[in-house]
């Protein structure tokens, strides 16, 4: 069981590991698209971030204002 978790964990096979991953164009490739994908990910975050801050300033003041002034009968609170 040492000699298998040896094979993974083992210093000179995970240098090697990283040495051939490296130079395979699908390795490149793949990290790429991960690069590609976080970047929109944060990209999403930020706008959709502005996006909620733009309504809760915006929309959900003037609903709050609304309920809460009178209307030209008196009613409301």
């Amino acid at each position: 069981m040492l000699k298998l978790l040896n094979v993974f964990v083992g210093r000179n096979n995970f240098l090697h590991l990283l040495r051939r991953f490296s130079r395979e164009e699908r390795a490149a490739t793949l990290i790429e698209y991960g690069l590609i994908v976080g970047f929109i990910s944060v990209a999403l975050l930020f706008a959709l971030t502005m996006l909620g801050t733009s309504l809760r300033d915006d929309v959900f003041s003037k609903i709050a204002t609304a309920w809460e002034e009178p209307d030209a009968e008196g009613y409301g609170e």
